[in-house]
């Protein structure tokens, strides 16, 4: 008989209900499915909030970043019969088994290690098990040469798939071999060696004294590994299938589109050789011949040139790219082991914004060895990115993540907590709320995707090309259509109010609907 599995994707539903990016929908969970059901499963994909009918099911994993774990318990408790497990980047965590009540929780990859581990229903390479309240790890399982391919189907598993932003791995892992030089909780420090910035290949991987790669709040690429880059075939196909299903939006997704067929695989060298313009120019084509839309899902600004933004712009123009800045203290930014400079990110900004794309930059409060003087200047950088044309400022507050270099250090303080902190925080805000009121008075293209969560009778529209989203008063009976709306005010930093002018396209959601299963 075969077996059953279902797959929840949780990821950032907190404790019961995604607030923001739910205009997204991820490649991971529909990944898991597609990997079980070529291993004979019978898998289903539902979101957390549609999660009806208890099953029966033999096996349930839910999806989770940190700060989930309280939705994947709710999700076990339903299955106390099943073997349950985690995936997804919360599920590095060790605690987050004890945390949601999960058997097992797969590390990083799962092409190899999650069969291995349903058939088997104990302790194997790249898993986490828990006995009682302990949790063992049998060590790593080596990344795989060949990513898989999620199945198109998998999106129906996703009703708002006709507006979303549909994410579509073409690189998988980071090259960023680089380390950060602080020194970490347990002692480990930098003692100079230079092989992951000056070595060749495999060995700018391995450190001497077991410091993660890459940038020290970041996990990729100690879960990943080096960068690789899919099949063109297998990307152009999975495009064709989620295009068929109903998508419109594809974002391209990497820690770097640029590095996609940039060098000899692995690639552990994030700055050299440059981008690969033929096969990028290839990869887009392909991809624009079938999306409506196109986004590239972040940029190393290194790799940024005046050939690379106007490829880009050539294809994605008038979407949003994303060029993580983290902070503007030159210092601070070499010793967290980011490979890009404060120059370089800002020549970033000015290159894509003058090629027709619309940067969004992105900083990091918290930071370890974050200083006033050092908050000071990342406020100067993301004012003066800002005047060279990026859309929009986004921060985040420091959380260790687990696998990551910073994984042991404490969450960086509030800005309650903290004036270094509170002066980045208050400059995102004052400067997200200046560029949205530039959009007063203009006109976006959005897709009425969603009745607003805090008042029904009201409709929330996703702006075609990307953009902050856009309340539409009394507008949920325009929900599947596409409508030209006019920004008249901003409620906050993150939304603005439109009025509709025009209903462009109205979409046949009973359709869609009914092939989602249930």
């Amino acid at each position: 008989m075969t077996e059953r599995a279902l797959i929840v994707d949780a990821l950032g539903a907190g404790s019961g209900r995604r607030m923001r990016s739910r205009d997204v929908i991820g490649a991971g969970p529909r990944l898991v499915a597609s990997i079980l059901s070529e291993h004979g499963y019978e898998a289903d994909l539902v979101e957390f909030e549609r999660l009806r009918d208890p099953g029966p099911y033999d096996h349930v994993g839910v999806s989770v970043m940190t700060g989930d774990e309280r939705a994947a318990r709710r999700v076990f408790e339903r299955y106390p019969d099943a073997f349950k497990f985690l995936g997804g980047p919360g599920a590095a965590d060790p605690n987050a088994l004890l945390k949601t009540g999960a058997d097992a929780a797969v590390v990083g990859e799962c092409e190899r290690t999650l069969p291995e581990l349903l058939e088997r229903r104990g302790p194997v390479k790249g898993a986490y098990w828990r006995r009682g309240d302990d949790v063992e790890f049998p060590g790593p399982r080596p990344v795989t040469e060949k990513p898989g391919t999620p199945r198109p189907e998998f999106i129906r598993a996703y009703p708002t798939r006709w507006a979303a932003r549909v994410y579509v791995e073409v690189v998988r892992g980071c090259s960023n071999s680089y380390r950060t030089t602080l020194e970490l909780p347990d002692g480990r420090k930098c003692t100079g060696c230079g092989r992951c910035r000056e070595g060749e290949g495999r060995e700018r991987w391995e450190c001497p004294e077991g410091i993660p790669p890459g940038c020290g709040f970041c996990s990729v690429p100690s879960l990943f590994g080096p960068s690789r880059s899919r099949p063109l075939r297998d990307i152009a196909r999975e495009v064709r299938g989620l295009v068929r299903e109903g998508v419109r939006r594809i974002v391209l997704s990497a820690s770097d589109v640029l590095d996609y067929r940039r060098g000899k695989e692995p690639l552990t060298d994030p700055r050299h050789p440059p981008p690969n313009l033929d096969a990028l120019e290839r990869l887009l084509r392909r991809v624009s011949k079938r999306a409506e839309v196109v986004f590239v899902e972040n940029v190393k600004a290194c790799l940024v040139d005046g050939e690379v933004a106007e490829l880009l712009g050539e294809y994605c123009r008038g979407t949003s790219v994303s060029v993580g800045v983290e902070t503007g203290d030159p210092r601070l930014l070499r010793a967290i082991g980011k490979p890009s400079t404060v120059k370089e990110a800002l020549r970033a900004v000015r290159l894509l914004r003058r090629a027709g794309l619309r940067p969004h930059v992105y900083f990091v409060y918290g930071l370890p060895g974050q200083t006033t003087d050092s908050a000071r200047a990342t406020v100067r950088v993301m004012r003066r990115a800002v005047e060279l044309g990026a859309e929009k400022v986004t921060v985040y507050r420091f959380r260790p993540l687990p696998a990551s270099a910073f994984g042991d250090f404490p969450p960086g303080p509030h800005p309650r907590e903290s004036r270094a902190s509170k002066l980045i925080a208050d400059a995102a805000r004052e400067l997200n709320t200046r560029l949205k009121r530039r959009l007063v008075g203009k006109e976006l293209e959005v897709f009425v995707a969603e009745k607003d969560l805090r008042n029904p009778r009201n409709a929330v529209g996703w702006p075609v090309l990307g953009g902050p989203k856009v309340l539409i008063k009394g507008g949920s009976g325009l929900l599947g259509t596409r409508c030209r709306v006019r920004v008249e005010g901003v409620i906050s930093d993150k939304m603005v109010a439109g009025k509709v002018r025009e209903v462009l396209e109205e979409v046949d959601l009973e359709a869609l609907e009914s092939r989602v299963p249930a």
